[in-house]
């Protein structure tokens, strides 16, 4: 037992001290394994939402008039602009334009982080670094790239304060969060630099200081990007409503449970929106007790290090925005890529301070030594659990669609169908909950209309075949009753894909006897570790004769109806 325990710390202490070649071997491991992956992710709505609007908007409309009903800065539409505009493929082009920016933030952990070599090669292989966001395409790209940056240029953000701030630029580009773990940092930086004045000549000094001048650059970015940001009064983005939880609770989740959500634990299974899940007081204790002994180890590296405030005052601005307004389970990924920057700052670090009496005190003198030793097994959950997690998402993806979207476009294009009435179902309550609200434009819509070079679907956008994305505006009651009466006008559709409200349009005249079940195409939104869910169960009708014309085998109705309420499971 004791000479395994001397051949592994030989071997690690080897190939701690071995030269870049490694690193380079990990670099394009890593490039390839997420490029292989990624062939078999089928895009979803947001990733396909993106590349239309990159696709199809100009420049000026991305960037001053897309943000108000996206809800995010411009910097990833116009960076997939680059792609989509050349007449690349769409799953090519957005694909590629994530892997690129990915593997330049996989090179900077790799190559620049202060952690030991086992640690830096790991990290590209975790869940939130490579599966999360790098297998699935989204603006969140940049969110790591511009925290792996902060990093980078933390060490020397006093002698190049520009870099570090063009850093938290790149952050506050990246997401609407990314500004206010941008104004946290900020604010630390901020008290630095005012703490090292002289009072006699404070105000001359913080004049004079460059560092002021990096600051002010990035308020007035800042303010800028709010303003192009800032939803309009119209916009699914202003009108959310009906928190299963109170503030209060979902405050407690994102100060205690989601940190650990983010690093090794799961509270809540599955995909979940917070404000719309219900947190049970089990989730609350069991999740607070877990945080308590995280807590203390993350507690103890940053106060020898000096780090604790800016951990703590972003943090905390993050989790009071996100718990009061919008926070879904992939936005932990943007906790993990913070506490990547945090981690790294911290055993990148120069300064070491003493514990205060009130531990030390407590704790014996073997005690300690006991800790050193141990001192491995947090590195190994924070790295562990995010490995097992990605392995297990890459599985489910290479076995599962992931979206139904690329099966439906197949579907069409094979059959010739471009042509023919489709209709595409559309909520008759929003997803808010209210029930007098119909959203005609149903945001899924675009995922699949992204592998065509128009809208093929006579009921989204009004029919507009040059408007292939969703506006994200909430119609009135009146523009509702217009489209009802403008379908009307053209008649029953010929193919079906999920459940339109067929009555409130054509009444009793149409129904889905009219219609023969030709294809069933279950999807799952993976989600770390989850094998068990279902997920959704998207299906396409067409018409009956048509069905007959282009010979189309049907699908049992009730067998899938046993599938979905989990009767029987799918053969």
């Amino acid at each position: 037992m004791k000479q395994a325990k001397n051949d592994i710390k030989s071997f690690l202490n080897k190939f701690e001290n071995s030269d870049d070649r490694w690193g380079w071997a990990v670099l394009f491991l890593y490039i390839a394994a997420i490029s292989i992956i990624s062939v078999f992710h089928e895009p979803w709505f947001d990733e396909a939402q993106a590349w239309i609007i990159a696709r199809d908007v100009s420049f000026f409309d991305i960037i001053f008039s897309i943000p108000h009903y996206e809800g995010h800065p411009p910097l990833w539409h116009l960076y997939l602009a680059l792609f989509a505009k050349s007449g690349i493929p769409y799953e090519l082009g957005l694909k590629s334009a994530a892997i690129i920016i990915n593997s330049i933030a996989a090179a900077l952990i790799i190559f620049k982080s202060p952690f030991k070599k086992i640690i830096r090669y790991l990290i590209p292989f975790t869940y939130y670094f490579f599966y999360i966001y790098g297998v699935v395409s989204r603006c969140y790209s940049f969110t790591l790239l511009g925290f792996v940056l902060l990093a980078v240029t933390y060490r020397d953000r006093n002698a190049k304060p520009l870099l570090y701030v063009l850093s938290m630029l790149v952050l506050c580009l990246s997401m609407a969060y990314g500004l206010l773990f941008s104004a946290g940092i900020a604010l630390i930086w901020l008290i630095e630099i005012m703490k090292d004045k002289e009072l006699k000549s404070f105000f001359p000094s913080l004049i004079k200081d460059k560092r002021i001048y990096a600051l002010v650059l990035l308020f007035i970015s800042a303010l800028a990007i709010v303003y192009i940001i800032m939803p309009t009064e119209n916009t699914f983005a202003a009108n959310l409503s009906d928190y299963e939880s109170p503030f209060i609770i979902r405050l407690v989740y994102m100060l205690l449970i989601a940190p650990v959500d983010a690093a090794f634990f799961t509270s809540i299974p599955g995909n979940y929106t917070l404000m719309y899940c219900e947190i049970t007081p089990s989730i609350i204790i069991i999740g607070s007790f877990v945080f308590a002994v995280f807590a203390f180890a993350v507690y103890i590296i940053g106060k020898t290090h000096g780090t604790l405030p800016i951990l703590i005052i972003p943090y905390i601005l993050f989790a009071a925005f996100a718990g009061l307004m919008y926070f879904t389970e992939h936005h932990l990924s943007i906790i993990a890529y913070f506490f990547l920057f945090w981690f790294w700052i911290s055993i990148g670090s120069d300064k070491k301070y003493p514990l205060p009496e009130s531990i030390t005190k407590k704790i014996r003198a073997n005690d300690i030594i006991k800790l050193r030793k141990l001192a491995w097994i947090f590195p190994a959950v924070l790295i562990g659990f995010p490995l097992y997690w990605n392995i297990s998402a890459c599985a489910m993806e290479i076995g599962t669609p992931y979206c139904s979207a690329r099966e439906i476009a197949e579907f069409i294009s094979e059959n010739g169908f471009e042509d023919r009435l489709i209709m595409a179902e559309w909520l008759s309550e929003n997803s808010l909950g209210n029930s007098d609200q119909v959203n005609i434009d149903y945001q899924w819509t675009p995922a699949y209309l992204a592998y065509f070079d128009k809208n093929i679907v006579y009921n989204f956008n009004r029919g507009d075949e040059g408007l292939c994305y969703n506006t994200h505006i909430i119609p009135t009651d009146e523009e509702v009753l217009a489209e009802y009466d403008r379908l009307r006008s053209i008649g029953a559709p010929d193919i079906l894909i999920g459940f339109p409200d067929l009555y409130s349009i054509f009444g009793d005249t149409v129904s889905f006897n009219d219609y023969t079940l030709v294809k069933v195409i279950i999807e799952k939104r993976i989600t770390k570790d989850d094998h068990f869910r279902l997920g959704n169960m998207l299906k396409i009708y067409v018409k009956n004769d048509l069905a007959q014309e282009y010979e189309l085998p049907s699908e049992d109705e009730d067998y899938w109806t046993e599938v979905l309420i989990g009767n029987i499971k799918h053969k």
